[in-house]
């Protein structure tokens, strides 16, 4: 009997389970930063590139100075003029660069 009271109460907290992590995530959806030129990123969150961009001054054209940041490329590009890099990263954690084509840089 107590098996059978185990089984019935399975498929609810299943429902039940289910349901709250549906909201945590629905809760936590942040939409992302649209970033249309070269920028430095000072602060944590999802950002995503809205257009191709072309940098001529020789420096970074994306700089990332914060941690927990993800960088959607979109499948646009960043071109440079052979110096300096497309995306500098340094000294921070959990960053995440992704769908980005990088031409013309030094690295």
């Amino acid at each position: 009997m107590a098996l059978n009271n185990t089984y019935r109460g399975f498929p609810l907290s299943l429902l039940v389970g289910v349901a709250i992590l549906g909201i945590i995530l629905l809760s936590g959806e942040v939409s992302a930063q649209t970033i249309s030129s070269c920028t430095t990123i000072s602060s944590a969150g999802n950002y995503v590139l809205g257009t191709d961009i072309m940098n001529d001054a020789g420096t970074a054209c994306i700089n990332i100075v914060s941690s927990n940041v993800i960088l959607d490329g979109g499948g646009h590009t960043i071109t440079g003029n052979g110096a300096g890099n497309g995306v500098q990263i340094n000294n921070v954690r959990d960053v995440i660069v992704h769908d980005l084509n990088i031409r013309s840089w030094r690295q």
